[in-house]
């Protein structure tokens, strides 16, 4: 109720679902996905952190911030308009190709507003964009095989396993033979990627916050290792050292965070460095067992994406 208030408001009442995740003034009003919102869900096999990226070609960079931390990629297309998605002005391509490229080897495509669509017309609307999204992933992600699925969000068709489906969808098939029939169950048919917990301890900052009555917390993703209160750490480039005072998943105090966890740090006083130059991008390592070094130059890959 209080979702559809705000968008009543700001006479965008078909939003109301869109601002459980966007919650900033300027979403709300604008309508779009603007920053990367974290939020947490539970199926019946995973308890998920889902990273709410911006879709808009003005904040690729803030989506590109999101696909970094996350191990699957959901890509929602509309029935409608799909075309101008997948067009030249689009991005679609280009979002896909970045979620490869950061490390997301699954795609889970959702083709959403299903409802919108005449009934009469909807099996062939789909068949035809599940066709075209096949042949984008082939093309542009490490996943030849997505699940492909027709959804309607506002009117929750095929999202948990308990929702009302299209008759005429007699679900997405794997090699395997298991059949998928909702977003739920596409979820919970992913295998968790392996985590490097015994590894030295490597955590890019992505956000920092300031708390009222805690001071600054920076937020992101462990991406090797684990981190444990009144640890000695290591900030790079930076250069601070100071050990952690904190730390929080979903506002939930914790005494270890692995490999694989989002998660919220705060510090003691620096023993050294100045705490003003830590920024996102930033890595926290442990201080005693093989920390962050910093080097003039390195040897990359680029990969240029083309309209």
């Amino acid at each position: 109720e209080k979702y559809k208030k705000e968008a009543a408001t700001n006479d965008k009442s078909s939003f109301c679902f869109a601002y459980v995740c966007d919650n900033t003034a300027a979403e709300k009003e604008r309508g779009i996905t603007i920053s990367t919102t974290l939020i947490k869900i539970c199926t019946k096999k995973f308890a998920i952190n889902v990273l709410d990226c911006p879709g808009h070609k003005d904040f690729i960079k803030n989506m590109v911030t999101g696909a970094a931390q996350a191990d699957v990629s959901v890509v929602i297309v509309p029935a409608t308009g799909f075309e101008a998605c997948v067009g030249e002005k689009g991005i679609l391509k280009a979002h896909i190709t970045i979620s490869a490229v950061l490390g997301c080897s699954k795609l889970i495509i959702c083709v959403n507003k299903m409802d919108e669509i005449e009934e009469s017309e909807r099996e062939a609307r789909f068949n035809e964009i599940k066709s075209e999204m096949a042949r984008i992933a082939r093309l542009n992600h490490t996943d030849r095989d997505p699940v492909i699925i027709p959804i309607s969000a506002f009117h929750n068709y095929h999202l948990v396993e308990s929702s009302p489906r299209y008759e005429w969808f007699k679900g997405w098939k794997s090699k395997d033979g298991v059949v998928i029939n909702s977003l739920e169950a596409a979820l919970d048919f992913q295998e968790e990627p392996p985590r490097f917990v015994d590894k030295p301890l490597r955590m890019p900052i992505v956000q920092k916050h300031k708390i009222s009555g805690i001071g600054y917390v920076y937020t992101g993703r462990i991406d090797s290792g684990s981190a444990t209160p009144n640890m000695p750490v290591l900030i790079e480039p930076a250069g601070v050292v100071t050990e952690i005072k904190s730390l929080e998943i979903h506002r939930e105090a914790k005494t270890k965070v692995i490999a694989g966890e989002n998660c919220g740090v705060a510090f003691k006083n620096a023993v050294k460095g100045d705490f003003n130059q830590v920024k996102p991008g930033n890595v926290i390592s442990e201080a005693k067992n093989k920390p962050c070094k910093v080097y003039k130059a390195c040897v990359a890959k680029l990969l240029v994406v083309n309209k």
